[in-house]
């Protein structure tokens, strides 16, 4: 793990555990489906790890939300609407919109939602923005979804930005692949410490599987002129209030 002063919140099965991670501020929540309920009924870790995110980007720009219900089912479109006239250029393999549950993927905001499959060593989902963002939050369903199997597929990393400068995360810590079942939902939200235009989901070499992924309820943030000025002073709060 990179370390640095910044805060992270994990939220895992309504527990919540601060941490530490590169220059970023990190939401994280999982509802395990530990009683084979399909959909998930109920997902409260989840929730607060999207309402802990909505809070912390509130002030900091432009806030804009994805519409995939206005897009048609089928191939996953070049781009992908959002409200305020924002869009994002989404690749990803065997991608498409869909309006109901497949392979244990589902939507979770309204019917529609990305559906993807993970496969090894390869990019799961790409969103590539038409202006500079300095946050993002989503919600994932049946990610890593290996339970009581002898396969441990390795975690499903999000990246921000391309090259030199790009920071990767782990979408979901403390659990291994094996631990979690499908059909389970989390959250994941961060707020960088300098804006993006590239956010990338993807496996690292191993594992020797693939896996259905579905994102929904996408929202980021234009930064506005003094955000991450004022990014900086809220972190500071925040370290102060848990110091």
């Amino acid at each position: 793990m990179i370390r640095s002063s910044a805060l992270v919140l994990v939220a895992l099965t309504g527990s919540a555990l601060t941490m530490t991670a590169s220059a970023a501020s990190v939401y994280r929540g999982i509802d395990n489906n530990d009683g084979f309920v399909f959909p998930l009924t109920t997902t409260p870790s989840t929730d607060q790890a999207r309402k802990d995110f909505l809070t912390a980007i509130a002030g900091l720009g432009t806030q804009h939300y994805s519409d995939v219900e206005s897009n048609t089912n089928g191939v996953l479109p070049a781009a992908i609407n959002f409200t305020g006239g924002q869009t994002a250029n989404a690749v990803g393999p065997r991608g498409e919109i869909r309006d109901t549950a497949f392979n244990q993927a589902f939507g979770t905001h309204g019917s529609r939602f990305i559906y993807t499959e993970a496969d090894d060593a390869s990019d799961v989902l790409t969103l590539t923005f038409n202006q500079p963002i300095l946050a993002i939050g989503f919600t994932w369903t049946d990610a890593m979804d290996w339970f009581d199997t002898s396969k441990n597929p390795p975690s499903l990393l999000v990246t921000l930005g391309s090259g030199p400068n790009a920071q990767t995360f782990d979408l979901v810590t403390a659990l291994q692949s094996q631990d979690i079942r499908g059909g389970s939902v989390g959250y994941f939200g961060i707020i960088g410490d300098a804006a993006f235009d590239r956010i990338t989901i993807s496996r690292p070499l191993g594992g020797g599987v693939t896996d259905a992924v579905g994102f929904d309820d996408i929202t980021f943030v234009i930064p506005t002129p003094g955000s991450l000025a004022l990014l900086g002073v809220g972190l500071v709060a925040a370290r102060r209030r848990r110091g």
